[in-house]
């Protein structure tokens, strides 16, 4: 079959196949890739502008904060003594402030020497802040903010201290422990997602808040050193960097510029970028749903179109094989269903044309064979007028010689035999031989016609050998014709090794047992082969390469072969031998 010869990705379904899918696939996977790249550069645009966003919020209300708990302090600071001359007044107003500030843990007021004369909370040493460097800086006017320690109960605050003036002079320091733990609140509160982190480091990396405080009571520091030497140089940015546990982070931080501090928002960037990554495989699930659907349909489109193409193509290669019988079925109201229709009418008209050729053909064989057999006939006739005279004269003579009469009259019978067997083969090409079909095993055919030959062989030098790769091989023939075929050929073969040699007759098919494509017969010799310029006439009329050769074997066997349906091929090297295959239909019932 046609599909058995043409390699897969050759075949016409293959290619329509793979030029629908593409079609389909193309703009899908060109859609897809471009969705993907966007979804990610907006959800990357979209985190990063969220990360800077509250990392800023952060920076503005720790800002807030610090410097409004540093406002009140200055106000209260410049008013203290001015304003108010007795202590006990004073000592009500600082504790006002703790109560009305929350911010405010505790206020302490120092003279000019650092002793702590008015307080908020009890104080066994009032020289506490005597010798604290602090202390001599706010004397001299300069404003003070410690780093962030622990107070007594665990929580962090920082130190700010702001000078005392009276009548514009320094009297005293006024001391404030501001509660930073509204700070950590916020810290806290501005993790992002389950693994997410903020904090806030100084310079030295050394964390002030932190969504885990426990970094913080560790003493942890924070080691990434571009974004600490960016912060240093008061520069907000982000950053992709590797943490110390090997996470990879996305980091977004701003610059607390008057307190020389760094925020940072920062999440783990498989879960920052999670969303866009789930996006992406939606989408390739996407692409690859539409392409599996959108191949189904071109399969289905493709055999849809294809089919009836295979339905044209396979009674194409039945009327190659010269089966003008055969009908293409409908296939449909198409343009291919016009077209199978245009070849039914082709083979129709090929069988009318094929019948005339022949009676064409045989006209001129019989015009050709009139000239060759006047002349081949007139040899045996004058013999035979001749040796019936010497039979006439020997017959007067008052004793006939009955040995010599006998001679003459033997040569007279093979000179008419000769005459009847001209006759004969000229009635077979000049008439079409009348087919009578019967179901045969060719096969037994064979086997018959080697047991028939099969002494004269062996006396020749000759072993016949049988090669059936296919058995119970049957065919509807006409026996007597495919015998005389077969033997013609064979009688040709055996002829061909006068010194002797090896005729290996083998036989197959294609199909199977019930339906046979096609029946090949090769004989196959080791004689002195055929030469080259004369291997197209060997088919050829009263054309032969033996002196005592008719010519008409060959002739005769291709004509019977082919009133069946089928053809002979040959295949010869000079001085190695010949090969001649017959090639039969074996599932034909009628010619």
């Amino acid at each position: 079959m046609l599909q058995q010869r043409i390699k897969i990705r050759y075949r016409f379904i293959t290619k329509l196949l793979l030029s629908h899918i593409l079609l389909a696939s193309i703009p899908i996977i060109i859609t897809a890739a471009v969705l993907i790249q966007t979804v990610q550069k907006t959800v990357e645009e979209t985190i990063n502008h969220r990360n800077i966003e509250l990392a800023n919020h952060l920076a503005r209300n720790i800002e807030f904060t610090i410097e409004n708990a540093r406002k009140i302090l200055e106000y209260n600071a410049s008013d203290i003594l001015s304003t108010l001359k007795n202590r006990l007044t004073q000592d009500i107003v600082i504790n006002t402030l703790v109560n009305d500030f929350p911010i405010f843990r505790d206020i302490k007021m120092l003279d000019d020497s650092g002793r702590v004369v008015i307080s908020t909370i009890l104080i066994d040493n009032p020289d506490l802040y005597r010798f604290q460097h602090f202390v001599a800086e706010a004397l001299n006017g300069k404003k003070y903010q410690s780093d962030v320690r622990l107070y007594d109960d665990a929580l962090p605050v920082i130190d700010l201290a702001e000078p005392v003036r009276a009548y514009n002079e320094i009297t005293g320091v006024l001391v404030a422990a501001v509660n930073l733990k509204e700070m950590w609140d916020l810290v806290q509160q501005s993790a992002i997602g389950q693994h997410g982190q903020a904090f806030i480091f100084d310079t030295t990396g050394h964390y002030i808040a932190h969504s885990e405080p426990k970094l913080f009571y560790l003493k942890e520091r924070f080691l990434e050193t571009k974004i600490i030497n960016d912060i240093k140089l008061g520069m907000s940015n982000q950053q992709i960097y590797v943490d110390q546990q090997g996470v990879k982070m996305i980091s977004s931080y701003v610059v607390l510029s008057q307190l020389q501090w760094g925020v940072v928002i920062q999440q783990p960037v498989d879960e920052a970028f999670a969303v866009a990554r789930k996006m992406k495989m939606q989408t390739l699930t996407f692409v690859g749903i539409s392409i599996f659907l959108s191949s189904l349909i071109a399969f289905i489109y493709t055999r849809w179109i294809v089919t009836p193409v295979k339905k044209l193509v396979s009674g194409m290669e039945k009327f190659s094989t010269e089966d003008l019988d055969y009908r293409i079925p409908s296939i449909g109201n198409d343009e291919i269903s016009m077209l199978a229709e245009r070849f039914n009418e082709m083979a129709e008209k090929l069988i009318l044309f094929q019948e005339k050729l022949k009676k064409s053909e045989r006209l001129e064989i019989l015009n050709k064979m009139a000239s060759v057999f006047s002349h081949e006939i007139k040899n045996p006739l004058n013999a035979m007028v001749v040796n019936m005279r010497v039979i006439d004269r020997e017959l007067e003579k008052p004793q006939p010689k009955i040995d010599k009469l006998r001679h003459y009259l033997e040569i007279v019978g093979s000179e008419a035999k000769r005459v009847d067997d001209l006759v004969n083969n000229f009635l077979k090409l000049g008439r079409p031989p009348k087919l009578e079909r019967v179901l045969t095993k060719i096969d037994k055919v064979i086997d018959e016609l080697i047991i028939s030959q099969q002494a004269e062989a062996l006396e020749s030098g000759i072993r016949i050998n049988r090669r059936y790769l296919s058995l119970n091989v049957e065919a509807y023939i006409d026996v007597p014709k495919i015998k005389q075929a077969l033997l013609n050929i064979m009688i040709n073969a055996i002829q061909a090794m006068p010194g002797g040699g090896s005729l290996t007759i083998e036989l197959n098919c294609n199909g199977n047992e019930k339906l046979m494509q096609s029946i090949v017969i090769r004989f196959i010799d080791t004689g002195k082969g055929i030469p080259r310029n004369k291997l197209f006439r060997i088919f050829d009329f009263y054309y032969s390469t033996k002196s005592n050769g008719t010519g008409l074997g060959l002739s005769i066997a291709q004509q019977i072969i082919e009133e069946h349906g089928g053809r002979i091929e040959v295949e010869s090297e000079e001085g190695a031998g010949s090969v001649f295959s017959i090639y039969l239909p074996g599932d034909k019932k009628n010619s």
